[in-house]
């Protein structure tokens, strides 16, 4: 006889594969250079290490509001205007997002720590106003954590 124990989450509980994404802090570093963006915040870094769990971070300008910068952690950084961004980035707006973009040669993750990214912002992405929010699709659902909001320096 084999015997098999299961064990089940209280109800209302998370389990360890539940996205929990949230932004605390976002800042730009670099004006009049190559500019970092620092966010700080909760977004499964262990599962990033060992799962290559496929995080999604978009950085939009928000003066027009549909150009943008996607990093996606295991794949690379693409640019693109989507116009469907212009009123923020929503769960109905994923799809389109990850179909499209080109690849971006000068954008990069340059950190990765337990709550905290950096990323090198492409040369062509506008100096203003900017919006930073992460995401990610689990199971077929789009998960999206909460925007916040920084102003990007000139750069060179």
């Amino acid at each position: 006889m084999i015997a098999v124990a299961v064990l089940l989450a209280p109800p209302g509980a998370t389990t360890p594969t539940d996205p929990t994404l949230a932004i605390a802090a976002v800042a730009t570093h670099g004006d009049g250079g190559p500019r970092l963006l620092r966010i700080d915040g909760s977004f499964q870094a262990l599962d990033l290490v060992q799962l290559a769990w496929p995080l999604q971070i978009v950085v939009r300008e928000t003066t027009v509001g549909t150009g943008y910068v996607r990093y996606d952690v295991v794949t690379g950084p693409v640019t693109g205007n989507a116009p469907a961004l212009a009123d923020g980035l929503d769960a109905a707006d994923v799809p389109g997002l990850l179909a499209s973009g080109n690849p971006s040669p000068d954008g990069a993750v340059v950190f990765l720590g337990v709550t905290r990214l950096e990323l090198l912002l492409p040369a062509t992405f506008p100096a203003g106003p900017a919006e930073v929010q992460f995401f990610v699709v689990d199971e077929g659902e789009a998960v999206l954590s909460n925007p916040a909001a920084v102003v990007v320096g000139s750069g060179s």
